[in-house]
């Protein structure tokens, strides 16, 4: 997946899955909605206000910076992805970046900073997402390796969950399903739970 395909599936899946949070709450009256976000408008309120520095908004911009760094920083051994132009990795593509062992390097990071879990989930999301490109990726790299064809593609040993090609058609339209789908979720559920 390009950069900002990444950033619209990985905020899309977010916002869903918090959706789902929220409604997990089951909260008993129609007020759930200020109930449930009360810290989000809170801190939107902050911002109008012109107060950019208490904690609860220093810790919301953290949590979104992390997050999509996490969503860009798996490219960072391509030169010419949204993150390469600025830190880039001397490694082959999808190798050591794309592997299991970055994102326990991730999640160990999340054990000791509890902010760290948006980089985590960032980071996680990328992965899931490219392992549905046509090339998949080797989640145990080195111990897997990818076949590579004559015409210098790269696609991981017995991969058979072949949804889109990156940088191709195939993949607007699967950026476009999984918008869709968490659309669905968060509509379905906000209505839900107001009552609508």
């Amino acid at each position: 997946m390009t950069g900002k395909s990444h950033l619209l599936c990985n905020a899309s899946v977010a916002v869903a899955t918090g959706s789902l949070l929220w409604r997990s709450c089951q909260y008993p009256d129609a007020s759930a909605f200020n109930q449930a976000f009360g810290e989000f408008f809170y801190v939107v309120a902050e911002f109008l206000q012109g107060d950019h520095m208490s904690p609860m908004w220093l810790w919301w911009t953290l949590a979104a910076f992390l997050f999509v760094l996490g969503t860009l920083l798996p490219d960072c051994d391509t030169k010419s992805s949204m993150i390469g132009r600025v830190f880039h990795l001397p490694f082959e593509h999808r190798t050591w970046t794309h592997t299991i062992w970055a994102l326990a390097l991730c999640y160990a990071f999340a054990c000791f900073v509890q902010v760290g879990f948006y980089l985590f989930a960032g980071y996680a999301l990328h992965l899931i997402f490219d392992a549905f490109s046509y090339g998949g990726i080797c989640w145990f790299y080195p111990l897997s390796r990818y076949r590579t064809y004559p015409n210098g593609a790269r696609v991981k040993k017995r991969h058979v969950f072949r949804l889109y090609r990156t940088g191709q058609r195939s993949e607007g339209i699967f950026d476009v399903v999984v918008f869709t789908a968490c659309a669905v979720v968060v509509v379905t559920t906000v209505a839900s739970v107001v009552g609508i």
